[in-house]
């Protein structure tokens, strides 16, 4: 059996613990070693929940993990450049929540240190999947527009 990837996660708030950790938990290879929060105590059951091995106190205590492969970065989008940031730099691949970032210059420097590191940066966005706005991009493209009679 090939490793699993081993993954480590920053938040654990209501899409955390309802979404993101609920559903890496259920995918085969798979081992979630860490999280930080800053509820400690919430992370602590939220760990204990999804048998997430470790409880961090801080973003550079999970940087510093050479187990872990990437990191899921789960918090308000406005937040999460500098801990993204921090987390490329330091080897570990990162998908973030949608958008990206709060603005455009901070989008930039998160892609530009995953340039520099050689790692992935990925913004989750589920809804390109969904059945729905797959039939509606259909609709799209054979009418040339919406809303068309």
């Amino acid at each position: 059996m090939d490793k699993p990837v081993t993954l480590g996660f920053v938040g654990c708030g209501n899409m955390g613990q309802m979404a993101h950790i609920a559903n890496y938990a259920e995918i085969p290879g798979i081992r979630l070693k860490a999280l930080v929060d800053v509820k400690q105590e919430q992370a602590r059951k939220v760990a204990a929940r999804h048998g997430i091995e470790q409880v961090y106190g801080s973003v550079e205590e999970l940087a510093a993990d050479p187990e872990i492969d990437g990191v899921v970065c789960i918090m308000f989008w406005g937040l999460q450049e500098e801990p993204a940031t921090q987390l490329l730099r330091a080897g570990k691949h990162v998908i973030v929540e949608k958008p990206l970032a709060g603005n455009a210059a901070a989008g930039g420097r998160m892609v530009e240190a995953a340039r520099q590191a050689g790692k992935h940066l990925i913004c989750g966005y589920m809804k390109c999947h969904d059945a729905g706005i797959q039939w509606a991009r259909q609709r799209i493209r054979e009418r040339g527009k919406i809303n068309q009679a």
